[in-house]
């Protein structure tokens, strides 16, 4: 199994889940933020399997490079969508899942995202993998706001991973409805959401 780890911060999901997958898993750790590539990198040498891989890149629509605004608080709310305030900013390099795939002939088999509004670009970016019958299932932070401040539209996001063959096994109504579902989320609130096949 091959898992994708989008948003892997200091590496903390993506060394459990390396423990969970053994030793013939390989997972993909993207992080695009230097100081905390660092530590994700010093985490996944100590993976009891060492089949984590640290991949220093933000996951997006296409590769290149993308701006990568820096929190100045918290290591886990770096973005590449503008943020309010004023941010420090620097270049990072950019990869879209789909393309790092069939360079690297291998399927991606599950994936777990977390990147602070940037799920839009993401999923653009890894289309085939998602229709695809060996892709069994992602976790996804939904922050609807931050989703909207990137120019998306959260039912819309829904929408292409529903269609995509994925249903909602955590929040069923996010398949039902997911109008009401935007409607029950807080102001600025979030959940965590998994997605399977079938």
């Amino acid at each position: 199994m091959t898992v994708a780890d989008i948003g892997a911060n200091i590496g903390f999901m993506a060394v459990h889940v390396g423990e969970a997958i053994g030793p013939e898993g390989t997972v993909l750790a993207f992080e695009p933020e230097p100081r905390n590539f660092a530590l994700l990198a010093e985490n996944a040498r100590h993976a009891r399997w060492r089949n984590v891989i640290p991949i220093e890149a933000a996951v997006g629509e296409r590769a290149g490079t993308v701006t990568l605004y820096l929190s100045p608080r918290d290591s886990g709310d770096h973005r590449t969508v503008p943020g309010s305030g004023d941010r420090a900013s620097t270049t990072v390099p950019c990869v879209a899942l789909d393309e790092l795939a069939a360079r690297r002939r291998t399927a991606i088999h599950f994936a777990k995202m977390d990147i602070q509004g940037a799920e839009g670009q993401a999923l653009r970016g890894m289309a085939a993998t998602l229709r695809s019958p060996e892709f069994r299932g992602l976790v996804l932070e939904f922050w609807p706001d931050a989703l909207r401040a990137a120019g998306e539209d959260p039912v819309a996001i829904l929408a292409q991973i529903r269609d995509a063959g994925l249903r909602c096994t955590s929040h069923p109504a996010a398949d039902a409805d997911a109008a009401a579902f935007l409607e029950a989320i807080e102001p600025n609130g979030s959940r965590d959401l998994l997605f399977l096949r079938p």
